[in-house]
């Protein structure tokens, strides 16, 4: 019986651990490849611009990381994931929630392009959205899957003016996982 319960709180012990360190484990296995860029929108829909001035009234972003934050807490409210086609302009995705990751990475685009105005940002610092591959341990994954829905992945990369500074985000993973980073691949 001693030895049953070590290891149920070894398991329990080991998920905890996962658990609070996945998005560093995360970073370290998974890496992403950028392939091409993808078209940038602009925040255009006043249902939109509404709703994002409404989250964001009360919750000014002191840095480019706080916006970042509230681009990846709007997603995440309101987007659902589908495998499915679907709308890729933010503007109309709005009232419809429903996207894969070309419209969440779309989407992240806008609203985050949108709040690093609103909060002072847009001129030294520009989200933008990459179509790209993942890599598991230096490995494509993308090459495991014969179906066209896996030949490539959307991510987005915030970037200074002088592209010293860059943050990678995978909106669909933080909507899933709550990971809010990525890192670039770096081929060996």
């Amino acid at each position: 019986m001693k030895t049953a319960y070590k290891i149920l709180v070894v398991v329990l012990a080991s998920i905890l651990i996962i658990f609070i360190f996945r998005g560093p484990l995360y970073r370290c296995f998974f890496s992403y490849e950028k392939c091409g860029e993808r078209q940038s929108y602009s925040v255009t829909s006043p249902l939109l611009k509404e709703y994002i001035d409404s989250v964001t009234v009360k919750r000014r972003a002191e840095s480019v990381e706080q916006v970042i934050e509230l681009t990846h807490e709007i997603t995440s409210h309101q987007l659902s994931f589908q495998a499915s086609r679907s709308e890729i302009n933010p503007n109309k995705l709005f009232p419809n929630k429903r996207t894969h990751c070309v419209g969440y990475s779309a989407f992240y685009t806008a609203v985050c392009n949108y709040l690093l105005k609103q909060n002072g940002f847009a001129d030294s610092f520009q989200c933008r959205a990459y179509c790209g591959q993942i890599h598991l341990l230096g490995y494509n994954v993308h090459s495991l899957f014969d179906s066209a829905f896996f030949a490539d992945h959307d991510f987005n990369c915030i970037q200074n003016a002088s592209g010293s500074e860059k943050y990678f985000t995978d909106p669909t993973l933080y909507d899933y996982l709550g990971i809010a980073y990525v890192s670039p691949f770096a081929p060996q």
